[in-house]
């Protein structure tokens, strides 16, 4: 009985943590909640700090990703959300200076190597964590997670926004 119980538990928690992802319904809200949950348990680890969610923005770099992804590089479209989308919401003293205020990475993943929400926005982790977005990984405590699926090609765009 005690074993069923142990079981039991572990079915429940792994049921939860690990939503299998539905393709032909992919829940974008559900990838937003849990690579947020997974890169503030992350910051939380690494920085000591966990992260506060904002939605600042949160439409128009959905729309740009959403209209752009098939037409510009991964570079390219990161660059642009950086420089036109996100300056537009550093303080007025970020604003007026050369030093960086918010800051946002991207990923591009290919959906049909993970089954579940989490095993994406872990693919999103390491892949920053193993790349020059290393330096801005725990940049602030306020941030918010955004992404996209493009059904056409089976990809997502993970975007994860820092603000200063």
């Amino acid at each position: 009985m005690k074993r069923h119980i142990i079981i039991l538990g572990i079915i429940l928690s792994a049921s939860v943590n690990a939503q299998t992802i539905d393709y032909d319904h992919f829940d974008e809200d559900k990838m937003n909640e849990v690579l947020f949950s997974q890169m503030s348990n992350y910051t939380s680890k690494n920085c000591s700090y966990p992260l506060v969610q904002v939605d600042v923005g949160k439409e128009r770099i959905y729309r740009f990703i959403k209209r752009n992804n098939d037409k510009l590089s991964l570079d390219d479209l990161n660059k642009t959300i950086n420089t036109n989308i996100l300056r537009r919401f550093d303080s007025k003293a970020i604003s007026q200076t050369n030093l960086t205020g918010n800051v946002g990475m991207i990923c591009r993943i290919n959906c049909q190597d993970s089954q579940t929400y989490q095993e994406l926005a872990d693919s999103c982790i390491e892949e920053w964590s193993n790349s020059e977005n290393l330096i801005f990984m725990g940049w602030s405590r306020v941030a918010n997670a955004i992404s996209y699926y493009n059904a056409k090609t089976k990809i997502a765009y993970c975007f994860l926004i820092y603000f200063e």
